[in-house]
């Protein structure tokens, strides 16, 4: 049986995403204190279209997400 993938992996793969995408990516690497633990996903985008589009995927797969930033 074939599977199917998931809009948040169509989008991991998807060469018009216009931003970088890090697995388990510890998150102290960007936090002031330099605390914080691996984050199943991080993910820094280069437009609003791709933030956009990452927020609607996000929402389908009803992960949560938190945005940082300044």
């Amino acid at each position: 049986m074939a599977r199917h993938a998931s809009p948040l992996q169509s989008l991991l793969v998807d060469d018009r995403f216009d931003g970088d995408i890090y697995p388990n990516e510890p998150m102290s690497r960007h936090t002031t204190y330099r605390i914080g633990g691996p984050a199943r996903f991080f993910v820094r985008v280069n437009s609003i279209g791709a933030l956009t589009g990452l927020i609607d995927v996000c929402a389908e797969e009803a992960m949560p997400w938190i945005m940082l930033g300044r």
